[in-house]
């Protein structure tokens, strides 16, 4: 028997004897809340990844989204990635300027670590000039800091193993897994957004 951790909740294998739901939607739903509330009238989202709910979410609820991709290198990680989000910005420093962009949400906090060294190095102030969001990782991301606190999606993987343990505990000591057992990231808001 086994548990898996997925965000398709469909029909289960052979064996899984249960299912943690994987969701970012309440931490997205959160985030668009909060360009709402603020008035924001275009994001510009960046990510190695498609972010089809992010912008999906941000679109149905009528704010203009640009989606930029970083292509990291197959292998590359962590330093790596936050060295080609600094080149990106950096070639894109021009394109920043003259649209007067003015709110970005970044989904990888080492991406979001090499972004704002080209921001800054720019002098590009953040949040007075630039409004930022990032996800960040707070068990093994970047480590990622700021003279103020970022606004953020939070992810959590700590609290998420403790849940998951939890869940399959209670499988072993009952012979039954929780049907509504559920992980993600949370929506904070900082200083940057």
């Amino acid at each position: 028997p086994f548990v898996r951790c997925t965000t398709n909740f469909g029909k289960l294998p052979n064996s899984c004897v249960g299912a943690v739901r994987i969701r970012k939607e309440a931490a997205i739903s959160d985030f668009v809340e909060h360009c709402i509330e603020k008035n924001v009238k275009h994001v510009t989202v960046v990510s190695a990844w498609k972010q089809r709910v992010t912008v999906g979410a941000l679109r149905a609820a009528g704010v203009e989204v640009d989606d930029w991709h970083i292509e990291i290198p197959r292998g590359a990680a962590g330093a790596q990635a936050s060295k080609v989000a600094l080149d990106f910005i950096s070639e894109r420093m021009p394109e920043i300027r003259k649209r007067h962009i003015r709110s970005m949400f970044f989904t990888d906090d080492y991406l979001t670590s090499g972004a704002l060294v080209a921001l800054l190095g720019a002098g590009i102030r953040i949040p007075d000039e630039l409004n930022i969001v990032t996800l960040v990782n707070k068990a093994n991301g970047s480590g990622l800091t700021f003279n103020v606190p970022f606004t953020r999606l939070e992810a959590d993987p700590i609290d998420w193993g403790r849940i998951v343990s939890e869940s399959v505990l209670g499988y072993l000591k009952d012979g039954a897994f929780a049907s509504d057992v559920t992980i993600g990231p949370k929506y904070v808001r900082g200083e940057t957004f």
